[in-house]
Formats: structure tokens, sequence, C-alpha cells
């Protein structure tokens, strides 16, 4: 079972898990205080091929053709991809990329798409068998906002994960999370650190 950071100020985010891109149309977030900014999360699980990719871009097509809507910023989590693989095969037009490729083990990586009409920054970057996160900052002539973009291994140790998190939370201030973060928030007693952690940082 997989869970999101919930955003500041009760903002939405919606975590897509290997759903029908029908399932995700109604789940692009617009940025409240600029609803002309759009962000999409999906765990993609994989786009470790040219014929994977090539279907996601079909999906993706799909998805802003039926909403009339540009995504301004698209997270990928799972991307599959490693250090070895021509990047280049991976970049969508018009967006600059941002990314996290596991070199020690298969699986993970983390993808951030950001339209190249802003201008965008690269904070912080984790990536471990624990955690793997990119924090961006993303500027406009009358907008900034920060992104948090988290996976979390499943066979990582969630107590190692809860410090990388409560640091990254408690240095930077004003951030739109997303992110898999493979916690039950059902068993009430497993979350009840990573509950604890969002609360002491003002995000629950």
């Amino acid at each position: 079972s997989s869970a999101q950071l919930p955003c500041q100020k009760s903002t939405q985010i919606i975590n897509f898990n290997n759903c029908d891109v029908n399932q995700i149309k109604n789940g692009i977030l617009k940025k409240e205080n600029n609803p002309h900014f759009s962000l999409l999360f999906w765990n993609i699980r994989s786009i470790k091929s040219l014929n994977k990719f090539t279907k996601f871009k079909m999906q993706l097509t799909e998805l802003v053709s039926d909403r009339n809507k540009i995504i301004d910023c698209l997270v990928l989590a799972e991307t599959w991809i490693d250090p070895l693989d021509k990047f280049k095969l991976y970049e969508l037009k018009n967006y600059n990329s941002f990314s996290i490729l596991r070199d020690t083990s298969q699986g993970g990586g983390i993808i951030i798409y950001v339209r190249k009409y802003f201008v965008t920054n690269v904070v912080v970057k984790i990536c471990n068998q624990h955690v793997e996160a990119i924090l961006i900052e993303i500027l406009s002539a009358n907008f900034k906002q920060k992104v948090l973009a988290v996976y979390r291994p499943p066979s990582g140790n969630l107590s190692s994960f809860y410090e990388s998190v409560d640091e990254l939370l408690s240095e930077h201030n004003d951030l739109l999370v997303v992110g898999d973060m493979n916690i039950n928030f059902l068993n009430y007693t497993a979350c009840q650190e990573y509950r604890d952690i969002l609360m002491m940082n003002d995000y629950l």
C-alpha cells in the first residue's frame, strides 16, 4: 500500500499507481493561488524501453487532449531508467527534465518534467536505498513554487526515510509535495511516526 504526502494548506495531491489513463483525467492538480499552473504525479512503473515510453507519451497526449489543458509539471516515479541508458531518448518536447536514476539496483527513479516556459532550479537531490527525492524551484515572472518529489523503496529502512523527510520539510517552506511513500495509512500504528512528522511541519 502506498500514500503521498499531503500538501501544505490542505491542497489535494492525487497519487496514481499503475492506473488507467481514464482514472488520471480528473487528477491533474491546479495550484490554488495560481489556477493556470497544473501538476500531475504518476507512478509509471517503468518507461525503460522505447515501446514503454512511446505508450506513455500516447497516454499523456490523450490525457492533455481530453482536458484541453497543458500540464506544467509532470512527476514520474519508478521510471526504472539507469545511468547507462541514453537519457535523451526519454525527453519530452517543450519540457526540461530533472532526474534521479538509480545505479545500484533495478527499479526506482524519478523524473520531473517542467515546461520550458518556466525557469527551474534543482535545490536538493537525494538517492539512496531508503529514499529518492528531488526538490526543485519553479519560477516565472509572477509565480514561484517549490515542488518536492519523493519515492520510498519498499525495502528501505523506515527510520532513515522518516529522518530524510523530516529534514526536507523542516528546512524548506511552502512545498508542494508529491510521491509514493509505500506506507500503509490504513494501519494507524504503523504510520504514526510519519503522521507526527507531517503534523510537526504543518502538513497535516
